[in-house]
């Protein structure tokens, strides 16, 4: 798949999954739901944050990079907006179960840190390594 054909894709899959998200808003009503549309909600939710923030993270990352290459990119945006969703979706889970403060969002936000640091030393060892065996 070339980086036009990603975009397009993702786009549309993004705008479908803001869409969905906004029918569950407007047509769910939470005092009479279920588990399963509370399961609905968080996932639709997070499918739409990690489509709109790898999009916007590409942009953004291709605008001031130098790399000619665009796959490394879209890997590290994708990424970063599972952990952005991750984030947004447990700290809404804890608050509607009344259990999120600030010491949990604290503890989400540096667990999710190292896990993207230990990704990005990995990666950054793979280079290396790469380059040595050349």
């Amino acid at each position: 798949m070339n980086l036009k054909s990603f975009l397009l894709y993702m786009s549309f899959a993004t705008l479908l999954s803001w869409f969905g998200f906004l029918m569950v808003i407007f047509f769910t009503n939470p005092a009479e739901a279920g588990i399963l549309s509370f399961a609905i909600f968080y996932l639709i939710l997070a499918l739409a944050v990690i489509g709109t923030f790898t999009i916007l993270g590409f942009l953004i990352r291709r605008l001031f990079s130098k790399e000619e290459l665009a796959f490394p990119h879209v890997i590290i945006s994708f990424r970063q907006a599972l952990w952005l969703a991750l984030v947004l979706d447990i700290s809404l889970y804890l608050q509607s179960i009344s259990l999120f403060n600030w010491l949990n969002a604290i503890l989400i936000i540096l667990v999710l840190g190292l896990i993207e640091f230990f990704c990005l030393n990995y990666q950054a060892e793979g280079k290396i390594n790469n380059k040595i065996i050349e």
